[in-house]
């Protein structure tokens, strides 16, 4: 597998956007939105501010594998991946991934496909 980088997945807040509909663009609950961004209050976000999204991103390049990419998130989970979360060992299953990135083949992935590593 190269070098690529995780990168925490971000979402920047619009005019008339709520969290709960953010959620549901992306797939995800508001709920575990609102715990990674600290959030008390679901309704107070401003337009301009930047959401954490609960999943880190990777770019596949040419001889990645998802096995690959998900062999190099754990390890870089334990070391304390600055750009997604904080150390600590990563419970999705290659399976889980595979799944939460509607992805039949783990075998099949293609350069340039973004693949979401949930961090829950």
């Amino acid at each position: 597998m190269s070098e690529g980088k995780f990168r925490r997945a971000t979402h920047v807040v619009s005019s008339g956007e709520n969290l709960v509909e953010i959620g549901a663009m992306y797939g995800v609950s508001w709920r575990d939105m609102a715990v990674d961004n600290e959030l008390d209050n679901r309704d107070l976000i401003h337009p301009g501010q930047v959401l954490k999204l609960p999943y880190c991103e990777y770019t596949v390049v040419e001889g990645d594998t998802l096995t690959g990419i998900h062999e190099a998130y754990v390890a870089k989970r334990a070391a304390g991946c600055p750009g997604c979360h904080d150390a600590g060992p990563y419970g999705a299953s290659l399976r889980d991934v595979a799944r939460y990135n509607q992805i039949d083949n783990p075998d099949l992935i293609h350069p340039g496909q973004v693949v979401k590593l949930p961090l829950r």
